[in-house]
């Protein structure tokens, strides 16, 4: 209680920073962070904390993963039940209108590694696949795992580089067992303020969900405009059932500081509902190319093809910046523009990536 008096008129007094993202036809795009730890396993605060964290932020929902085979904190609560944190956080969420997902995260040495398990319906039962002398022990990883695709579950593979003896990311013998098993459905491509393109590569070459997420542990402190790693999804309605219909059918993308890391189909929409572009004609050589930008996230423009146009830029790089929510003026020229006509040039978007190291190819159009 003690924890609850003294966060809450904090969170009261503080101004919402959140990310501001388009509108996308057919879709709610959701904010959603589907990993964190509280007081119930190796986190800092209390369950209802991460509630009012993600209300400030504006996040869609969230998913309290305590770990199965740690709790360090067991020794301070009567309750053994691994699903407490979100029986406590559930109220406030409700409240505030926050999509609370009831999961868990299966904690074992690399190889196999950490999983997330969303959707869950009983946490308790991974308990029967813990090795009581040793916690971490992977061996049973395929039977716990099957326990999670019976429950329903979506199960996706954690920061896949922890652990690992060099700190990176592998594709080991037991991670193929599981995929071809359909034991697991996605992997964090970002977790925390680390990415990894790699992993990335995994995704779309084995047709698995991307997810982003922080992981947070202690409390969540954010800067205004600074924005948490989150997955950001693509479902046909702000529900539960819509959420887990959308991670099914991978229509993810993951965000984090700034930069997006998707499949063309699901990244092209945020960059197309973000800009505004209109060109004002000054004479027939030359013309204002104004571009708003309506998202929370600046887009880095790269030109590869200006058709014939010249961009008057303070670089000397064929570069440019859109920043977040902001008005761009671009003067731009030719041999002749003619009222009436449409134009187009190509770029290079490159902080939303399509592939590991690939940025999102586009083609702004605008009409003279």
């Amino acid at each position: 209680m003690l924890v609850l008096l003294t966060v809450l008129p904090v969170f009261a007094q503080l101004k919402k920073n959140s990310l501001k993202l388009p509108s996308i036809q057919g879709y709610e795009l959701l904010k959603c962070d589907f990993h964190m730890h509280t007081v119930f396993s190796d986190g800092m605060v209390w369950p209802t904390t991460r509630v009012l964290e993600a209300n400030q932020e504006g996040l869609d929902a969230i998913a309290l993963t305590e770990h199965i085979e740690y709790t360090p904190k067991s020794e301070d609560f009567t309750s053994k039940d691994h699903l407490r944190s979100y029986a406590i956080a559930e109220k406030s969420a409700k409240e505030l209108g926050i999509i609370l997902i009831k999961a868990t995260e299966i904690t074992r040495r690399m190889a196999p590694g950490h999983f997330n398990v969303l959707f869950v319906k009983d946490a308790n039962a991974f308990e029967t696949f813990v090795n009581k002398d040793d916690t971490r022990d992977g061996k049973n990883i395929a039977e716990t795992l099957d326990e999670a695709k019976k429950q329903g579950a979506f199960v996706f593979w954690n920061h896949p580089w922890f652990q690992h003896p060099e700190n990176r990311s592998e594709w080991q013998k037991i991670h193929e067992e599981l995929d071809q098993k359909k034991l697991i459905s996605g992997i964090e491509v970002v977790n925390g303020d680390r990415y990894d393109s790699l992993v990335f590569k995994w995704c779309l070459d084995k047709n698995l969900t991307i997810m982003s997420n922080s992981d947070i542990h202690a409390p969540m402190v954010l800067f205004p405009g600074q924005y948490r790693a989150m997955t950001l999804v693509l479902a046909k309605e702000r529900s539960e059932k819509g959420i887990q219909e959308a991670l099914v059918n991978h229509r993810t993308i993951a965000c984090m500081e700034g930069q997006l890391f998707g499949k063309e189909e699901w990244v092209k929409p945020v960059v197309d509902n973000s800009l505004i572009v209109k060109a004002r004609q000054i004479n027939d050589k030359t013309a204002i190319l104004e571009i708003e930008n309506t998202s929370g996230i600046p887009y880095k423009m790269e030109l590869t093809d200006a058709s014939g146009i010249r961009f008057r830029l303070n670089s000397p790089l064929n570069d440019f910046t859109l920043d977040a929510l902001s008005q761009n003026t671009i003067t731009i020229t030719s041999s002749n523009f003619v009222k009436g006509t449409e134009y187009s040039v190509k770029l290079n978007v490159l902080n939303v990536q399509v592939g590991a190291g690939k940025p999102l190819e586009y083609i702004l159009k605008f009409r003279i």
